[in-house]
Parts: C-alpha cells; structure tokens; sequence
C-alpha cells in the first residue's frame, strides 16, 4: 500500500467491520482501505463511537448502525450522487467526497457543496472525487479522480489543489 510510504501512517486493507477493528487493535491501523470489488453494498464505513459506525451505500445514503444490530437510522444529506468517503473533523464536521457532486460538508449551520465552481487560488479540484480525510491537525484533504489532492483552507473556505507528476495531476 503506498500509503505506508509516508511517516506516521498505518494503512490496512479491510473487507469487514471486524478486519477494520483488527486491524486497529493488532496493527495501530490509522488508515482503513477497502477494494471497491470487495465490499459492498455500502463503500465508506466510519466510527461513530464505541458501539455505532457512519455507512456510506452504494446508490446514495448514509446510516448510522448499532454494531450489536440494535440501532439503524438513515441520514439525510443533500443529492450529490454516491459517497465514495467520509471523515469527521475535529471540529465534528463531517465531511463527504461524492461520485459527481464534489464534497458535502455538514456543520452545525446544515450542509455546504464544495464544487469546481468554488475552486480556491491554487487551483481547481474535480468534482469526481475518491477519498477525504483529515489529518492529526485537522487539515481535511481530499483525494480527486483527475485533478490530483486537494487541501482545505479554512480561512478561504476552499480547497486549494496540489496537482501530482502525472498525467492530469495524477499521482
């Protein structure tokens, strides 16, 4: 996993909530990632607390699930086609990166879409995006599908692109 490549990260790939909490109980796994052929229905899976975890489904939708089965709860958020990944930032934001419609951030003011439209000054992002997280200072990144990684500026409200080598800014 090239994740592994960086200093400080411990990345896994899982297939199930009980390989996701193995990994982080045997392994210090702080980055969980998961083969799209392999799971299903649902593509991004997060902590809540102790017993809950964050289920974004395939076709759109997010729901809350008791890992003892005794709770399930549909979130609503606004239509952005699939959530491909979720994080939660240490402000308690929660941050989604969707199939087509860039991300969706809920705050305790509702949702906001961030869009190619509300590109920041560096550059632009792509609203076909694969992945967001947010790091043990908070900076929330994003991973895109062409236009390469993406950094949050709080004190813009943008994301700001940092393109890689590749063709289209791929890494």
């Amino acid at each position: 996993i090239v994740a592994n490549k960086f200093k400080g990260v411990y990345a896994s790939v899982i297939e199930t909530e009980f390989t996701a909490r193995m990994c982080r109980a045997v392994n210090n796994a702080n980055v969980l990632t998961m083969g799209s052929m392999v799971v299903a229905p649902y593509v991004a899976i997060q902590a809540v607390d102790a017993g809950r975890v964050r289920l974004a489904m395939i076709g759109g939708g997010l729901a809350v699930v008791a890992l003892d089965g005794s709770e399930a709860r549909g979130e609503d958020y606004p239509d952005a086609g699939d959530v491909y990944s979720l994080a939660t930032g240490l402000d308690g934001d929660l941050w989604l990166a969707t199939a087509v419609g860039g991300v969706l951030r809920r705050s305790s003011s509702g949702w906001r879409a961030y869009r190619s439209a509300t590109r920041g000054p560096g550059g632009s992002f792509d609203d076909r995006t694969s992945t967001i997280s947010v790091d043990r200072k908070g900076t929330v990144w994003l991973g895109t599908l062409r236009s390469g990684l993406g950094r949050y500026d709080p004190e813009t409200d943008r994301f700001e692109a940092f393109p890689g080598p590749g063709p289209g800014g791929a890494y």
